[in-house]
C-alpha cells in the first residue's frame, strides 16, 4: 500500500539532500511498512533536471535510482485523469496555478486513499485549498497535503540542523526557500543554529491552505487518522 505519495519536485530536491531515505517511514522507524510512491513519469524529468541542476549529479541520480528502485510507480487510471481534467480546469477557470501534474496528484490520492501528498509546490496547496468549494471531492484531502519544509523538519529532528544544513550546503541550486531557513550565506553559524525559518514557511503554507495542510509541523503518518 503506498502511504506517502511524493511530487516530483520533492522527490529532486530530497534526492539532492539525500534525504530520502530519511523521510521513507514518516511516524515511525525505518523498518516501518510504510511504501512511498510516485507517478511513474517522475523517473525522466527528475533525472533530467537532476543532471541539469545538481554540481554532483552522478551521486544525486545514484540516490535517486535506490529510491525508485524501492518506489511504487502509479499511472493515472482513465477515472483519475476525468478527475485530474476537472480540477485543473476549474484551477485554469478560477485563475489558480494548479498544473497537470499536481492535479494528477490530488486525483490519484483521492481515488486510493493515500494518507499523504507531499508537494514541493506551495501555489499549488493553495490552488486546492481554493477549489475546495467548486470542486467537492478536494474535501478528502483534508489534513493530508504536506509541504517540503514539513519534510525538511523531520529531517533536522532526525539528523541534527548542522547535518541537514550540509546537505543543503553542497545543493545550492535546489531551493531558494530552503537555503534561507538554513542560512547558508551566514558564516558564523554554529553549534546552537536551529532552522526557526522552517516553521515560518509552514505557517505561512497553513495560512494559504488552513484545511488541507496536514497538522503540525512535522512531516509524519500519525497525524493522519
Amino acid at each position: 500500500m503506498c502511504e506517502l505519495l511524493l511530487d516530483v519536485d520533492v522527490v529532486i530536491k530530497l534526492a539532492a539532500y539525500d534525504l530520502l531515505d530519511v523521510i521513507a517511514h514518516p511516524g515511525c522507524g525505518s523498518d516501518c511498512g510504510g511504501r512511498r510512491g510516485v507517478i511513474a513519469t517522475t523517473r525522466f524529468v527528475a533525472y533530467k533536471r537532476l543532471r541539469r541542476k545538481s554540481p554532483d549529479p552522478q551521486a544525486t541520480q545514484a540516490r535517486l535510482a535506490i529510491f525508485l528502485d524501492d518506489a511504487i510507480e502509479l499511472e493515472p487510471t482513465e477515472d483519475e485523469l476525468r478527475q485530474a481534467a476537472v480540477i485543473e480546469a476549474q484551477a485554469v477557470t478560477a485563475g489558480l496555478e494548479l498544473d497537470s501534474g499536481e492535479s494528477q496528484l490530488c486525483a490519484i490520492s483521492i481515488a486510493r486513499t493515500i494518507p499523504i501528498l507531499l508537494t514541493g509546490d506551495k501555489r499549488a496547496i493553495a490552488a486546492a485549498e481554493a477549489l475546495l468549494e467548486t470542486v467537492a471531492d478536494l474535501t478528502a484531502l483534508t489534513e493530508r497535503i504536506a509541504c517540503l519544509e514539513q519534510a525538511m523538519t523531520l529531517a533536522v529532528e532526525r539528523l541534527g540542523a548542522l547535518s541537514v544544513r550540509a546537505r543543503v550546503l553542497a545543493e545550492l541550486n535546489m531551493d531558494t526557500a530552503i537555503n534561507i531557513c538554513f542560512q547558508v550565506t551566514n558564516p558564523d553559524v554554529d553549534a546552537t543554529f536551529e532552522p526557526t525559518g522552517l516553521s515560518s514557511y509552514i505557517n505561512s503554507v497553513r495560512a494559504s491552505a488552513p484545511t488541507l495542510l496536514i497538522p503540525g509541523d512535522r512531516l509524519e503518518l500519525a497525524s493522519v487518522a
